[in-house]
C-alpha cells in the first residue's frame, strides 16, 4: 500500500523534489495538493485500493501527512477485512 500511494502521490507533484515520506505534509507545507486534488486521490484510493472514504474520514488526523493517511488506510482495509 505504501508504494502504491507514494507513486500515487509523486505522479500528482512531479515538481516536487525532496522524497516523499511519511512525515511529508499532504498540503502546505509539503505536497500542497489542493482540495480538487485531494478529492481526486481519495477517489483513486476508493478505486485502487478498494477502500470507502466517508466525508467524515476527511479530517486532519487522516489527511494531514502521508503516514497518517497510510496509517488511516491501514485501519479502514482492518475494518473491511474484520
Amino acid at each position: 500500500m505504501r508504494t502504491w500511494l507514494i507513486t500515487s502521490l509523486a505522479g500528482r507533484v512531479p515538481d516536487f523534489e525532496e522524497a516523499i515520506s511519511d512525515e511529508t505534509p499532504l498540503t502546505a507545507g509539503g505536497l500542497c495538493l489542493d482540495s480538487l486534488a485531494l478529492t481526486e486521490l481519495i477517489v483513486e484510493i476508493e478505486q485502487g485500493l478498494g477502500v470507502d472514504v466517508r466525508a467524515a474520514d476527511i479530517v486532519p488526523e487522516h489527511f494531514e501527512t502521508v503516514g497518517r493517511l497510510l496509517r488511516f488506510l491501514e485501519m479502514k482495509r482492518l475494518d473491511v477485512a474484520g
